[in-house]
């Protein structure tokens, strides 16, 4: 989830220069295991984020889907493989 909410926090783009982030929450899913490749897990996921329109004022919600592969090997920490926002 350090992934996501870094993601979320200072890489995401709303849309236009007139949205700002307020907050954001994550909700993500039991790691599934991915069949075939030992030591990987896909986790499916979303983002509830709060934003505020500058431009046209209100606060507003939407929600980002993603989806996530991480891979752990032994003696290795976790390391996201691939991080995907769904539509």
């Amino acid at each position: 989830m350090t992934h996501a909410e870094h993601h979320f926090r200072y890489e995401y783009q709303l849309g236009t220069s007139n949205l700002r982030m307020v907050s954001f929450d994550l909700e993500a899913d039991d790691a599934k295991p991915v069949t075939g490749w030992d030591g990987r897990c896909r986790t499916e996921g979303k983002a509830l984020i709060k934003f505020y329109d500058t431009h046209g004022g209100g606060i507003q919600n939407t929600t980002v889907r993603f989806e996530a592969v991480t891979e752990r090997k032994p003696g290795e920490s976790i390391k996201v493989i691939q991080f995907d926002r769904k539509t």
